[in-house]
């Protein structure tokens, strides 16, 4: 039998102060909403502080066989009124059901100290544009990339338009954010792995011969990678353009370089 219960006041305006980077930051905690990334959650091993329903959704199948999973996992299920459940939500039209989670903190040098043979990480250089964000880290899923290290410059990995973007990507990878790319760089390449710089003037993709240790970097929508990322790098990289368009959006970049990577390392014909 499902258990949820009504939920109290207090809660109502903790949670409502997540919508705040700020308050995320400070409480460690962020909202999805929707079931698809609710599902996505569940089936994680981040650690899920509540479920929210809104009022009358409960019949949904879906939404009560969340539920029904949450109520497994001791994980407490709100019964939430319809206007104060669309105050808590970001999105226009939402599916009935929201969740709070605890951010999920990850170290490069754990990561590092792996005794792996073969790896590819992506770092991010001032990605702004969350839905370009949370795009790429659905790309990384897609590849089985290593580890995604986000620049502090860049995009909240929390804000909810990324975490939408990601379609649940976000609990499939290893992400560590808010980082000095340039220190990291040095660390990584110390841990053997070489380091490639995406441009417009580098060595084409086609004739690119990855390192078996391989840290590949997008840069900003607007500017690209900044000068001192790029000058730290072990090579340039670009993909060969044969019309007259003048770039590339940083997520369809990325899919074609992984994609390029992905083949060449696993002979993929």
């Amino acid at each position: 039998m499902m258990q949820v219960a009504k939920i109290s006041r207090s809660i109502i305006t903790n949670i409502s102060k997540l919508k705040a980077k700020k308050y995320r930051d400070l409480e460690k905690k962020f909202i999805i909403e929707g079931k698809r990334l609710v599902s996505e959650a569940l089936n994680s091993d981040w650690q899920i502080e509540y479920l929210l329903i809104r009022d009358n959704s409960e019949t949904d199948s879906q939404i009560k066989n969340q539920i029904l999973i949450a109520n497994k996992k001791e994980i407490p299920c709100f019964l939430v009124k319809t206007k104060e459940f669309e105050k808590l939500c970001d999105t226009v039209t939402s599916q009935g059901i929201m969740a709070v989670i605890k951010k999920k903190s990850s170290n490069l040098n754990h990561i590092c100290n792996k005794n792996i043979q073969s790896s590819v990480m992506v770092a991010l250089d001032r990605i702004s544009d969350p839905g370009n964000l949370g795009t790429i880290l659905r790309i990384c899923d897609w590849f089985a990339v290593d580890a995604v290290l986000i620049s502090k410059e860049s995009a909240d990995l929390y804000n909810p338009k990324v975490l939408r973007a990601s379609m649940g990507s976000i609990f499939h990878l290893t992400i560590i954010d808010n980082l000095e790319l340039l220190s990291v760089i040095n660390n990584l390449r110390n841990n053997g792995y070489k380091i490639y710089s995406t441009t417009l003037d580098g060595i084409s993709l086609e004739k690119t011969i990855f390192h078996n240790k391989t840290l590949i970097i997008f840069g900003s929508e607007a500017d690209g990678i900044s000068g001192e990322l790029i000058q730290a790098s072990d090579e340039k990289i670009t993909i060969p353009r044969y019309g007259k368009a003048e770039s590339l959006n940083v997520a369809s970049a990325c899919a074609i370089i992984l994609a390029n990577y992905k083949t060449k390392k696993l002979g993929v014909k």
